[in-house]
């Protein structure tokens, strides 16, 4: 009687575990940051490096420039570099200090950048903002 308990309690807990790694893994890590536009009309984004990029998606409107602003919170080696190859830009990322890149996404559609060996990786996101505007007040 006290193994059969046992292993409910077990069993049970596991499918919670699962549930949270699902989440976590699914549903949290697809959410995107948006970039806020600065009085001079430029977007912007700031994003940290630490064992990955946070956030590692971030949604523009396609055809504006974007500043992203990156702060390096680590010495790892991997991450000495931020690679945007659709743009032609290498930059580096001191340790514990930020560095910015400037892009402009003209064409709407998602833009991979990723560390100086291709192991941490995100996404800019450029958007259309003619369907932005035609869809923000159909609700």
């Amino acid at each position: 009687m006290e193994w059969h308990f046992l292993y409910s309690i077990l069993s049970a807990g596991g499918l919670v575990l699962v549930g949270v790694l699902i989440w976590y893994y699914a549903v949290d890590s697809n959410r995107a940051a948006t970039a806020t536009v600065t009085p001079a009309r430029v977007q912007f984004a700031q994003v940290e490096v630490q064992g990955g990029f946070a956030p590692d998606k971030i949604l523009v409107d396609a055809g504006r420039p974007v500043q992203i602003r990156f702060l390096r919170l680590e010495d790892r080696e991997c991450s000495q570099e931020v690679v945007f190859r659709d743009f032609g830009i290498r930059e580096p990322l001191p340790s514990f200090d930020r560095s910015s890149v400037v892009v402009i996404p003209f064409q709407p559609g998602e833009y991979e950048f990723t560390c100086g060996k291709g192991k941490l990786k995100g996404k800019l996101i450029a958007r259309d903002p003619k369907e932005q505007a035609g869809t923000s007040g159909s609700r």
